[in-house]
């Protein structure tokens, strides 16, 4: 129940307003990519889809077929690499995928994988964002800094009142992460002003922007408004 309880939050319900706006009552084949423990495996499941689902943790692969089997939502779970698919061209009405392209080491590879599984009518519905860009683009640094200078008196609170290295850490130790993501292609880009490029160069005929999530800072004299999170929805024909 917590796992569906969870997806109640504001940016999932934009997520799945834009995949029900496309998938109507129609059955589709779905592909679930970074299904993590099958979240939205469960859901589209649950509204009558073929689902396939794939992750390369084999932690979140056992997590993904322990909920959807607790759901009683039949999926097919597969351990594979986003960048190197197994499907035939053209298999997939609907693509879904959540935080997962920031953190691929060739996400343009994996963009041309994905429009390759994608059928002609299909579309690719993904949310993801700029996580990491603070690291290399100074306005968004500065506004990771002023952030972060608001909360950290609720930081030290939230340590003190915690067990050592249980709930403070929960989010994973963020001195790895940080390492991990120096080196990731997309810690170094705009987006979804980057992904709007690759797709449509790499034959995508539509790719509409959502903006989830934003702040807005001083450029010039002049108010100027950047992307933190965003949803995609591509579609390979008109």
């Amino acid at each position: 129940a917590y796992m569906l309880e969870h997806l109640d939050g504001d940016e999932n319900k934009l997520y799945f307003s834009r995949i029900r706006e496309f998938s109507g009552t129609r059955k589709m084949k779905v592909l679930d990519i970074g299904c993590g423990p099958g979240m939205f495996s469960m859901v589209l499941g649950k509204d009558g889809h073929d689902v396939t689902a794939i992750d390369y943790s084999d932690g979140m692969i056992a997590k993904a077929r322990q909920n959807c089997a607790e759901a009683g939502v039949p999926a097919n779970i597969i351990k594979m690499d986003a960048q190197n698919l197994k499907f035939e061209d053209g298999t997939f009405d609907l693509i879904v995928s959540r935080k997962v392209v920031w953190n691929l080491p060739d996400p343009v590879r994996a963009y041309k994988e994905w429009l390759r599984v994608l059928k002609d009518d299909g579309k690719m519905i993904l949310f993801d964002g700029n996580y990491f860009l603070r690291m290399y683009d100074d306005e968004y640094k500065a506004n990771a800094e002023k952030q972060f200078s608001e909360r950290k008196a609720e930081f030290e609170k939230m340590k003190k009142e915690a067990e050592v290295g249980t709930a403070y850490n929960q989010g994973g130790d963020p001195a790895v992460l940080n390492s991990i993501a120096e080196g990731l292609p997309l810690s170094r880009e705009r987006r979804p002003q980057w992904d709007v490029g690759v797709l449509t160069e790499l034959g995508a005929k539509s790719v509409r922007v959502d903006i989830d999530t934003f702040f807005e800072t001083e450029r010039d004299g002049e108010t100027v408004s950047l992307p933190n999170t965003f949803i995609l929805t591509v579609s390979k024909q008109l």
